[in-house]
């Protein structure tokens, strides 16, 4: 009854309602976030930081405004913008050839993978010329372009995942090639950098 009346009570006053029950199950399947465990997965990876979760692009609202030709041409048929750098997938925008695949790509776990090179893929990311799949963490997608850009980001975020317990902000700044504000550092390729 409790659990009706704060979900009545979140609709009435446009509040989402508080999920109280762990979902990790789901959550590992469908890039999500659980709240009572506070813990993400993306592409399979646990995430320990809600700020480097966010920080991952989950899908936006078209914007009205689209001007790009590419983009008009490319959102019906959810596919990628070259010139602008993003993705279309089912109406909605994604700002990086990662989080587009991981939009596309079909999930899957180690005991349907069979070929030798994409159990290997799963851990590092890679494309496999047998399969005529790539496959990095538990994502297959089956499109090659822009697969090179995603399995970078993949890289990027299991770096910034191992630097999370020193900084948190230099484990986001690794994953989207940033700076951390903190230490003031500037990482391109998962790296410091002097640049």
């Amino acid at each position: 009854m409790i659990a009706l009346l704060l979900f009545v009570g979140g609709i009435l006053l446009d509040v989402p309602p508080v999920v109280t029950e762990c979902i990790c199950s789901k959550a590992k399947v469908h890039d999500g976030w659980c709240d009572p465990c506070k813990i993400g997965y993306v592409a399979g990876l646990k995430i320990s930081s809600k700020l480097l979760f966010t920080t991952i692009d989950h899908g936006h609202e078209i914007p009205s405004d689209t001007r790009c030709e590419t983009c008009k041409k490319a959102i019906p048929v959810d596919e990628f913008c070259n010139a602008c750098q993003v993705g279309y997938y089912q109406r909605k925008i994604y700002y990086s050839s990662f989080t587009h695949c991981l939009v596309k790509g079909v999930r899957v776990n180690r005991e349907q993978v069979s070929c030798a090179a994409c159990l290997r893929n799963m851990e590092e990311g890679g494309w496999c010329d047998v399969c005529k799949r790539g496959i990095f963490g538990n994502v297959s997608v089956m499109q090659q372009a822009h697969f090179d850009q995603a399995v970078a980001s993949f890289r990027r975020l299991k770096l910034g995942l191992a630097h999370l317990d020193q900084c948190e902000l230099c484990g986001i700044a690794m994953y989207s090639n940033g700076m951390c504000p903190k230490c003031e550092i500037i990482y391109k390729n998962g790296k410091p950098t002097t640049e």
